[in-house]
């Protein structure tokens, strides 16, 4: 969940694999196609295995893995990595904005993901304060009503994105000020994590929204303005 936001600090696209002696030949095909040189691995080998980073590698394709004890572990060292390379946009006081979300669950953390990518900033997962204060530093803003009842009395965050359940929480993230988006809107379904993870970093490369969708409502909120609608997934 949180390679989006780093796909979209570097202008790269999201490949999700279930390869575990090898890369799909169909993804690696596809690579190739578009003249891909580097490929940055988020996660240990538990959630992408040494046989896929072989692969890659034996392809003539340069691998670089960032991993951590843990979700929550990996989650920081993407924000570290992105620190150290600068990809990380700042106040007016030199403090990188960064998005906190629970690591429990997807939605939030998705939802945040898509923003993150546009704006440039990271997105760490934390169900304890001190897993924020790891970020010292920064200007911090919690996603989700469960990641604001447990920080609001404990951590000192800058701001709150917290709607009565996942769909609001996700459009009250992109009507934000700091989102600069277009009047295209992706809409990828909100119930899994897999076409909204992989559109995220595309909506922010093209400049548009992404909002999710409840398969059991008739109902899409969209900003004020959206004129064109693109489906994600089937």
């Amino acid at each position: 969940l949180v390679a989006g936001a780093l796909a979209g600090a570097t202008k790269s696209g999201v490949v999700l694999t279930m390869g575990t002696t090898a890369i799909e030949p169909e993804t690696l095909s596809k690579l190739k196609s578009v003249g891909t040189s580097k490929v940055t691995i988020v996660g240990g080998t538990g959630a992408v295995s040494q046989s896929v980073e072989d692969s890659l590698k034996a392809a003539g394709i340069q691998v670089v893995r960032i991993a951590g004890t843990d979700r929550y572990d990996t989650a920081f060292k993407v924000y570290e990595h992105m620190k150290a390379n600068g990809k990380l946009k700042l106040n007016a006081r030199g403090e990188p904005y960064v998005f906190v979300a629970t690591g429990r669950d997807f939605p939030d953390a998705l939802a945040a993901s898509a923003v993150a990518a546009k704006i440039g900033t990271a997105v760490i997962l934390a169900d304890t304060p001190e897993q924020v204060n790891r970020v010292a530093g920064a200007q911090p803003y919690a996603v989700g009503a469960q990641t604001t009842a447990l920080m609001s009395k404990t951590v000192s965050m800058s701001g709150w994105f917290d709607g009565k359940d996942r769909y609001d929480t996700a459009n009250k993230l992109v009507n934000w000020s700091l989102w600069k988006g277009g009047d295209t809107v992706m809409v990828a379904i909100g119930t899994n994590y897999p076409d909204a993870l992989a559109a995220g970093a595309l909506a922010a490369s093209t400049g548009q929204l992404l909002v999710l969708a409840n398969p059991n409502s008739n109902t899409l909120k969209v900003p004020a303005g959206t004129k064109n609608l693109v489906f994600i997934g089937g």
